[in-house]
C-alpha cells in the first residue's frame, strides 16, 4: 500500500450557524502528510464543525480551505472520498431501522439480549 501525499491549508476560515457565532473565527493553518493530525478541545469549541468543513460536508461562512492530494486540489464534494471522518451524520443506520434485539454485540457468548445501550449492573 503506497502512502499518498496530502496538504490541508485553511486561510481566514470562519463558520457561523445563522447569527450564532462559532469558535471557528479567522482560523488559519496548514499541514502536510502523510501523518496523523489530532483536533482537540472542549465541548462546543468547533472541532466537529472544522472536520465537517475539511471533509466537504459543510461550507465555511468565509475564508477558504484547500485539500490537495498528490498535487491535485480536491473540490469540497470530492473531499469526502479522501477524508476519513467518523460521525453519526454519516452512519448508514442513523435514519434506518434499529438492529433486532437478538443481535449479538461483542463476544460470541454474549447473551442474545445484549445491545450497545445495555449497561453492566
Amino acid at each position: 500500500m503506497s502512502v499518498r501525499a496530502v496538504r490541508v491549508e485553511a486561510e481566514g476560515l470562519t463558520h457561523r450557524y445563522g447569527r450564532r457565532r462559532t469558535h471557528i473565527h479567522t482560523l488559519s493553518f496548514a499541514f502536510d502528510g502523510p501523518g496523523a493530525v489530532s483536533v482537540t478541545g472542549p465541548n462546543g469549541s468547533g472541532k466537529s464543525t472544522l472536520l465537517r468543513i475539511v471533509a466537504g460536508l459543510l461550507r465555511p461562512s468565509s475564508g477558504r480551505l484547500q485539500l490537495t492530494l498528490e498535487g491535485r486540489s480536491l473540490p469540497p464534494n470530492g473531499r469526502r472520498l479522501a477524508v476519513g471522518l467518523a460521525t453519526p451524520d454519516l452512519s448508514p443506520m442513523r435514519h434506518g431501522p434499529r438492529p433486532p434485539r437478538s443481535t449479538r454485540w461483542g463476544s460470541p457468548s454474549a447473551p442474545t439480549t445484549a445491545s450497545p445501550r445495555t449497561r453492566a449492573a
